[in-house]
């Protein structure tokens, strides 16, 4: 599991196993990243919503509409961490449709999430609340993994 089992840890641990793969050229960095991502998406990930509850806290906490409370900026991080994994990934990684695959699942839900603006909520569930201009940021980031890639 990635240290601490929380969303944010997408973004900060699995590009440097992607990196020290790449530094040594030891897949044994890469098989270790992705047994970690796999581990910890087993608590966090919500398979029908193509997204990450925050931590293991928030896995029993809902919306007023009951839907499961997923926060945006949490998701922003993990979309961050998929784009930092993907520059770092060999072209020929047997590893890349998978997080190419969990990308664009996770775009799509967000941007199903997002209101007319463009911005994302501090939740995902479609609610009236203050923006979060700081998770535009993570969109742009998205943004950028599409023009480079694809």
């Amino acid at each position: 599991m990635l240290c601490g089992g929380g969303a944010t840890r997408f973004f900060m641990a699995p590009p440097v196993f992607a990196d020290m793969a790449v530094a040594t050229g030891d897949k044994k960095y890469l098989e270790f990243m992705d047994r970690s991502w796999d581990s910890t998406a087993a608590l966090l990930y919500d398979h029908a919503k193509h997204l990450y509850f925050r931590d293991a806290t928030f896995l029993d906490k809902h919306e007023k509409n009951g839907e499961p409370l997923l926060w945006a900026r949490g998701n922003g991080w993990v979309m961050g961490g998929i784009v930092r994994v993907l520059e770092r990934l060999p072209a020929d990684s047997p590893l890349r449709p998978k997080y190419v695959a969990l990308r664009k699942d996770m775009a799509a839900e967000m941007d199903f999430h997002s209101s007319k603006d463009g911005l994302w909520r501090p939740r995902t569930a479609r609610c009236r609340c203050l923006s979060a201009a700081g998770d535009f940021g993570q969109r742009v980031c998205d943004l950028r993994a599409r023009v480079r890639r694809e």
